[in-house]
C-alpha cells in the first residue's frame, strides 16, 4: 500500500518539474486549503534538493501566495566541472 504523504510529494514533484516556463501560479488554487502549507514545505524541499541545478527555476512571491518557474536555460552548470 502505497505511503499517502510520499504519493502527494510525487504530484507535488512531477508537477514542478511539468510546470511550464515562465507560469505563475496561486498556491491556493493548486492545492486543498487542509493542504496549502504541506504543498509549501514540499515545494521548499524541492528546492533545496535541486540548488544544483537553480531549483529549476522554481520561486515563490515575497507573500507566499504564488509560485512561478523562471527560464534558467542561460545559467552556468554548477554541475560541470572546472
Amino acid at each position: 500500500m502505497d505511503n499517502p504523504d510520499n504519493t502527494y510529494k510525487e504530484k507535488v514533484y512531477d508537477f514542478l518539474y511539468r510546470m511550464p516556463v515562465g507560469k505563475e501560479y496561486l498556491i491556493d488554487n493548486l492545492c486543498k486549503a487542509g493542504t496549502r502549507e504541506k504543498f509549501v514545505e514540499i515545494v521548499k524541499e524541492f528546492m533545496i534538493a535541486t540548488l544544483s541545478r537553480y531549483s529549476y527555476g522554481i520561486e515563490f512571491s515575497g507573500d507566499y501566495k504564488k509560485i512561478r518557474k523562471s527560464d534558467i536555460t542561460g545559467l552556468p552548470d554548477l554541475l560541470k566541472k572546472k
